[in-house]
Formats: structure tokens, C-alpha cells, sequence
């Protein structure tokens, strides 16, 4: 169960891959997505940090929904 916890967000906070991959700004991740929000000279704050924070809204479920596990699997690594 902790694997799969871990392994979705390694997945979710992916972001070489999706942007080798995808050609399409319509199919970009969100990952992917916010570092185009970011210019060269120019960064509009308010949206970037709008999206930063929904981007981590589904990480924050899968914690809360799963921290038993992830706090077990925490505590079991440090006692052997």
C-alpha cells in the first residue's frame, strides 16, 4: 500500500518525461503546465501560486486518506 502511495506521487510530480513527450499545450500535465506560466522576464504570482496550490490539492487527499500507512511504514523502517 505505501509503494502505491509513494509511486503516485512520484508520478504526479513527473515532469521531464511529460514535457519530452507531449507536443500539444492542450495535453500538457500540470506539472508542465505551471513551468510554461513562468517567462523570462515576466511572472504573474497570483496564478502560479493558484495553480502550485491546486496542483498539490490531490497530494494532500491521497496523504490524509492514507497517512496511517504512510506513517506506519515510517515508523517500521526506523526500528530495524
Amino acid at each position: 500500500m505505501t509503494l502505491g502511495i509513494f509511486s503516485f506521487q512520484w508520478w504526479w510530480n513527473d515532469y521531464i518525461w511529460p514535457l519530452i513527450v507531449l507536443n500539444d499545450p492542450k495535453k500538457y500535465t500540470l506539472q508542465v503546465a505551471i513551468r510554461s506560466l513562468v517567462g523570462a522576464e515576466n511572472i504573474n504570482w497570483t496564478i502560479l501560486i493558484a495553480a502550485s496550490v491546486i496542483s498539490i490539492l490531490p497530494l494532500l487527499l491521497v496523504f490524509l486518506a492514507f497517512q496511517r500507512w504512510i506513517l506506519d511504514s515510517n515508523l517500521d523502517s526506523r526500528l530495524k
